[in-house]
């Protein structure tokens, strides 16, 4: 009888284990891009300014005017990608506000920092832009193969013109 209570509660503790597992990996910020956006405006500034703080060495007054930015600037991003997924706007517009409103946000953070901040936070937005456009440079790479192999695809193997020893 104890061993059929165990062999019954067995795939009920796995499957529980299993699921928590997922929960966890979903939920827990660590390369989902569904955690980010569940985060509230206010949620979001509070993390990005803990970074900045640890990152830079903020003081809890530089640390407060920061996460002030930040959010009022997440709030206007949110509206502009409100006004892009609601096509009152083209997506070359929304990208380009979107910029300009990120060297806005960064131009106060720049004001409020003391020079050897100022020196880390261009150092850090620098790695950044160089971590981006590694990722574009990437994704350029796997579409133009993707491309590349379309095309071949699209190419009948009997056919002479495509024969490589002509």
């Amino acid at each position: 009888m104890r061993k059929f209570k165990v062999i019954a509660i067995l795939p009920l503790l796995c499957i529980t284990v299993f699921a928590l597992a997922q929960e966890r990996i979903k939920g827990d910020g660590q390369g989902s891009s569904n955690s980010a956006t569940s985060l509230t405006p206010e949620q979001k500034a509070e993390k990005q300014a803990k970074n900045l703080t640890k990152k830079l060495g903020l003081s809890a007054d530089q640390t407060t005017k920061v996460q002030a930015i930040i959010l009022e600037k997440i709030k206007k991003s949110e509206e502009i990608r409100q006004q892009r997924q609601s096509k009152q706007i083209d997506g070359r517009t929304a990208a380009q506000r979107q910029m300009a409103l990120a060297q806005e946000r960064d131009n106060e953070i720049m004001t409020l920092l003391n020079p050897n901040q100022q020196a880390k936070f261009k150092d850090l937005r620098e790695k950044q832009k160089q971590k981006a456009q590694q990722r574009k440079e990437n994704k350029k790479r796997k579409d133009k193969g993707k491309i590349n192999l379309n095309e071949n695809e699209n190419q009948n193997p009997l056919d002479e013109d495509n024969d490589v020893d002509n």
